[in-house]
């Protein structure tokens, strides 16, 4: 079972669901550049509204997670909205693995919530800088770190395997108790000053 991605009519939301195709189709993504690892300078750090950093790309201004609150994003919409904290063990798919804040924010849900065992694959063709990984939580970007550089990480239960490469061309390994669409997207605040 592969994943599909569909996108709604003009202005609707995009929704992750698993489907008989082999991978990502649709051509919803296709505008993506080969697997390559982002220049430092690209990159500004941005503190976002909740205090937690993010990324914007210094040529478009579009940020890894919102503006308003990078960590608080991460934690209600993907974290809570899965739905999985209840499972002793939980298999997560991120399309989109960025700086790694639904990552950070899902390893310390899960051992809040006595998860004993969490399996995350993540699909990425721009990878940030591991120097520029924010740290929300020490075993998280312990691994986000060692993910980023060889593909693979695990430590206490936690394992991390980054993917490179399209969407469009990747076989999940396996079935996923979540799977999360994550791109870039404009600042907030310069969605409101345009408005």
């Amino acid at each position: 079972m592969g994943v599909t991605v569909r996108a709604a009519p003009a202005g609707g939301v995009r929704e992750a669901a698993l489907g008989p195709s082999r991978g990502v189709r649709g051509g919803l993504l296709g505008w993506l550049a080969p697997v390559t690892t982002l220049a430092p300078h690209a990159l500004r750090v941005l503190t976002t509204g909740d205090g937690s950093p993010t990324l914007a790309r210094v040529d478009t201004g579009w940020t890894y997670r919102s503006d308003r609150g990078a960590l608080c994003e991460a934690e209600h919409v993907f974290v809570h909205g899965a739905d999985v904290l209840g499972q002793a063990r939980i298999r997560v798919l991120e399309l989109g693995f960025g700086v790694g804040t639904n990552f950070a924010a899902l390893v310390r849900a899960a051992r809040t919530a006595g998860v004993e065992q969490l399996e995350m694959h993540a699909v990425e063709r721009a990878r940030v800088p591991s120097s520029m990984l924010p740290a929300f939580d020490p075993v998280a970007h312990a691994l986000a770190v060692s993910a980023t550089e060889h593909g693979h990480a695990a430590q206490d239960g936690v394992s991390l395997t980054i993917h490179g490469g399209d969407f469009e061309d990747f076989v999940p390994p396996g079935l996923f108790d979540a799977v999360w669409l994550c791109l870039l997207y404009t600042s907030d605040a310069a969605d409101e000053r345009s408005s």
